[in-house]
């Protein structure tokens, strides 16, 4: 009863957390999303490690669940009473620039932290460092895909979520077979800091770059075309897995492909619907999301992911995201759901 009682909370914190560094990714405070990210990494590592080291048992799943719906509502909340207060809109962020300065200390402290822990108090240096990079790849390519997923350029989107995808992976595989030891923390934390500002920038540069749009097809009715390109070069990764690996293991790779799709799916979903004016949309997207996200992981967790399962989670990961993108947007011109909340209108008095 305890452990559920504390999955619950952590979950519930969880969610609050990722909700506002979610959001402030996309917004024009710099300042906001350090402080977001450094939180968000912080309790997501505990649930993580919490989850893992007990194999994910399925009795856990409806607590975790029931946690991450209701944080994800409240984060939700939260971050836009904190958008509202210091005006952080969505958007370039020229005018925070200074910000992004100013926290370049806080990251050379946590660069100290990690070269202290590599030379005097690691067994296994390379394994900090290797966790160190791929961090910030992983969290690089998350941090564009995170803002190139609320757009509407499906092979921008595409490419970033490649890009994160293999090197998700391959993070993800070291964490699991050590058990998210708490060694690996400060490195973890330190790749995705560094990342998570530069990642995020970029993607809005690359926005504004290609002309992508988060609401035109809400606002002005723009066409939502059905990415076919993207999602054929999606599928046609599994062309090499099975030209390196042959058709072994193919109900194992099926059951994880079915899975890793629904939550690619399900998070594009999710991500949108947190930068969007509707809760109801939100708490379904929450459900199935963080539902989907567990079974996932505790596959993941039962055979410790082995290197053939790489592409097929490579490809299903690109085709979800892309589905998502593209049932979200038709979701969201259905009920008028945009990303910034309208700014009230001042009243004028009569002269």
């Amino acid at each position: 009863m305890a452990s559920v009682a504390l999955l619950i909370s952590l979950a519930f914190v969880q969610n609050i957390t990722y909700s506002l560094q979610s959001r402030s990714a996309t917004r024009n405070s710099n300042l906001y999303h350090m402080i977001a990210a450094v939180t968000s990494s912080l309790v997501f590592f505990t649930t993580r490690q919490f989850l893992i080291t007990k194999s994910l048992p399925f009795m856990f799943m409806p607590a975790y669940v029931f946690g991450t719906v209701f944080g994800s509502m409240h984060g939700k909340k939260l971050s836009q009473k904190i958008e509202k207060l210091i005006d952080a809109r969505t958007g370039p962020s020229d005018k925070n620039k200074s910000q992004f300065f100013q926290f370049w200390p806080s990251l050379g402290i946590l660069t100290v932290a990690l070269v202290l822990e590599v030379l005097f108090l690691s067994e296994n240096p390379k394994l900090l460092l290797m966790v160190a990079v791929l961090s910030f790849l992983s969290n690089f390519g998350f941090s564009i895909v995170r803002v190139t997923r609320n757009a509407d350029n499906h092979w921008v989107h595409f490419g970033a979520i490649l890009f994160e995808a293999m090197s998700s992976f391959a993070l993800l595989k070291i964490m699991i077979e050590q058990q998210m030891d708490w060694t690996l923390f400060i490195p973890s934390m330190t790749g995705s800091m560094m990342s998570s500002l530069l990642g995020s920038e970029l993607a809005k540069k690359i926005m504004t770059v290609v002309r992508a749009s988060s609401d035109s097809h809400v606002k002005e009715g723009k066409a939502i075309n059905v990415p076919f390109g993207p999602l054929a070069a999606g599928a046609s990764l599994m062309i090499a897995q099975f030209f390196i690996f042959g058709f072994s293991n193919i109900f194992t790779i099926s059951i994880l492909m079915v899975s890793v799709l629904a939550q690619s799916v399900s998070f594009s979903m999710v991500s949108r619907a947190r930068q969007r004016s509707s809760d109801a949309y939100l708490v379904w997207c929450s459900f199935l999301s963080n539902g989907i996200w567990y079974l996932t992981m505790h596959l993941y967790t039962a055979d410790k992911m082995p290197n053939y399962l790489f592409i097929p989670n490579t490809s299903a990961t690109s085709m979800g995201a892309l589905a998502g993108q593209d049932i979200s947007m038709r979701v969201e011109k259905k009920i008028g759901a945009v990303m910034d909340e309208p700014k009230p209108q001042t009243k004028v008095s009569p002269a």
